[in-house]
């Protein structure tokens, strides 16, 4: 909600604040992550490592964090400049027992890798077309469930 009214041109501490719902029992926090399929390319896997070296680099993460309104994804990042819901997402997130799982994750195992092992497949092998990845999937789709 913080992006959205803050795209409305609204000011933190002065239209909106930030608190945790009383009687909160944990905070669901999504954060940026890249996934990078698999290559047999040196060069493509080079470049994809040193940008996710880049990527939690925690000075980079917190200008990054900084010009994107979110909170850090290291928490040895620089938190100086961050705003008051941030720092609440951060204080709140210190105690274990406030954390939960991914939301995003909820289908099932199997079938959240078989998505990732196609399309790694997939994007993998030029050959492949778009009709054998969607049978694949089909095929993935039948068997688990």
């Amino acid at each position: 909600m913080k992006g959205e009214f803050m795209a409305a041109q609204k000011k933190l501490g002065e239209d909106f604040d930030c608190i945790n719902i009383p009687g909160t029992k944990a905070v669901v926090v999504t954060v940026d992550s890249w996934g990078f399929l698999n290559t047999n390319n040196a060069d493509t896997a080079k470049a994809q490592e040193d940008f996710a070296k880049l990527d939690v680099d925690p000075k980079l993460n917190a200008d990054f964090v900084l010009k994107k309104g979110a909170s850090p994804v290291r928490t040895d990042a620089d938190t100086t400049n961050l705003d008051a819901c941030n720092k609440l997402v951060l204080e709140t997130l210190k105690d274990p027992t406030k954390q939960v799982s991914n939301p995003f994750n909820m289908a099932d195992a199997d079938w959240y890798r078989t998505i990732w092992q196609e399309a790694d497949k997939y994007w993998s092998d030029p050959k492949r077309t778009d009709d054998e990845f969607v049978q694949a999937m089909q095929d993935a789709y039948d068997q688990i469930f």
